[in-house]
């Protein structure tokens, strides 16, 4: 895991890029598949934000390919409730988990949604629903 932090945190994000999944991390922490990713590449805007981000490898009898089917698992959900313990013990913050692409496959088996569950917008959906509507309505180029 690469973990990048910042002082003072408010929240931890646990970023799962899309594709393959496999990030390739070396043993100093470098990124050897998905640095172009857009959440893998937008860390430093995250931290800007006073948040940390973290970044998860694939586990070592998936060392290649997160495919789909490993994605919705509950040995994948095991893995990624182990990382969010171990973060929520170490920075005492909200860990919230984001993906792109496949990666959403990973966030929805690791935070699994019901029905009335909290998503993070909970109290705040009408200002987010307006945001979305407006960009729709007139995307910035």
């Amino acid at each position: 895991m690469r973990v990048e932090t910042v002082a003072d945190p408010l929240a931890v994000a646990v970023l799962f890029a899309g594709g393959k999944g496999a990030m390739q991390l070396s043993q100093d922490g470098a990124i050897g598949w998905g640095r172009g990713n857009f959440l893998i590449r937008s860390r430093p805007l995250f931290s800007r934000h006073g948040i940390v981000t973290a970044i998860i490898d694939a586990p070592s009898d998936h060392p290649r390919n997160l495919h789909n089917g490993f994605r919705r698992s509950p040995e994948h959900a095991a893995d990624i409730g182990a990382v969010i313990g171990h973060l929520r013990r170490i920075y005492r913050v909200p860990v919230w988990l984001v993906g792109t692409s496949r990666g959403t496959l990973s966030v929805a088996t690791g935070n699994p949604c019901h029905a009335r569950h909290y998503h993070g917008f909970n109290g705040i959906a009408d200002r987010v629903i307006a945001d979305l509507a407006a960009w729709i309505k007139a995307p910035a180029p």
